[in-house]
């Protein structure tokens, strides 16, 4: 069951200041880095994945959307085929890096989707996009808090590794028996650990509010945020600003792909050609 309420934008136009694999088939295979693939589709929904998580996440969102809206998870560097090269040193870095290095992405409609730290990052993108005079048609950032709202983030960067694998197992995203695996660790603790010290350094820089509007996505039992950081969002927005629960907790949307789904799809139909 999903529970859905609106909060109201302030009057001022201006704000103050693991891994998953998929073997189905992506048409339109793009030669270039950031995305899998791009097809024909009338929107597209952008998809930017959690810390310490792969792209391939959402590959399983391709069955529950109609054809004429397509999932496209983002490649972000240091992750998937990206795996050697630079992880740019903020989010607002990450943003202005898609924008120039993939313009065809954004020739359609697009939705922005983001879970956790990709929440940062695809609001980081919707002002660059709105500076650019290409909006989203909405932006839906989930399992995190506004912007501004960074007393929660994890504080992950000097810990040793077994302090940072005991802050992994409170989202209980990863199986105990990887958390003891030296092979997969080796490869999966200096992308996580770089993830989650990009959370914590990021800084949110005054932005002109959003024109789009902006729904959340949180799942009921999620720990990891409070609510009262999560309807902060309507401040960022001159738009409506809609609150979603899913049953669940902060990984939600992994139990629950098929609402999530059906969700952006509703949210899209005005916009659906």
């Amino acid at each position: 069951m999903i529970q859905t309420y609106e909060t109201r934008p302030m009057a001022s136009s201006t704000c103050a200041v693991m891994a998953a694999s998929s073997s189905e088939a992506w048409s339109g295979i793009s030669n270039n880095p950031w995305v899998f693939s791009l097809d024909d589709a009338s929107v597209r929904v952008v998809c930017f994945h959690p810390a310490g998580c792969q792209p391939t996440i959402f590959m399983a969102w391709k069955r529950h959307f109609s054809a004429r809206v397509s999932a496209v998870p983002v490649v972000l560097p240091m992750h998937g085929s990206r795996l050697f090269e630079r992880m740019p040193q903020s989010f607002q870095e990450i943003a202005c890096d898609l924008l120039d290095g993939c313009p065809e992405l954004f020739d359609r409609p697009v939705l922005l989707f983001g879970h956790s730290m990709g929440a940062m990052i695809a609001y980081e993108l919707a002002c660059r996009l709105q500076q650019h005079s290409k909006p989203p048609v909405a932006l839906v950032v989930s399992g995190a808090q506004s912007p501004d709202r960074r007393e929660t983030v994890d504080r992950t960067i000097g810990l040793t590794d077994d302090g940072f694998l005991d802050v992994l197992r409170t989202y209980g995203s990863i199986g105990e028996d990887l958390l003891h695996d030296q092979g997969f660790l080796s490869y999966y603790l200096p992308i996580a650990r770089i993830d989650f010290a990009l959370c914590e350094k990021y800084e949110w820089q005054t932005q002109p509010a959003l024109a789009c509007p902006i729904h959340t996505f949180n799942g009921e039992e999620d720990t990891h945020i409070s609510r009262d950081g999560v309807e902060q969002w309507n401040r960022f927005t001159r738009a409506s600003c809609t609150h979603h629960l899913f049953e669940g907790g902060h990984f939600y949307c992994d139990e629950n792909p098929a609402e999530v789904c059906a969700q952006i799809e509703a949210i899209l139909q005005p916009h659906i050609r």
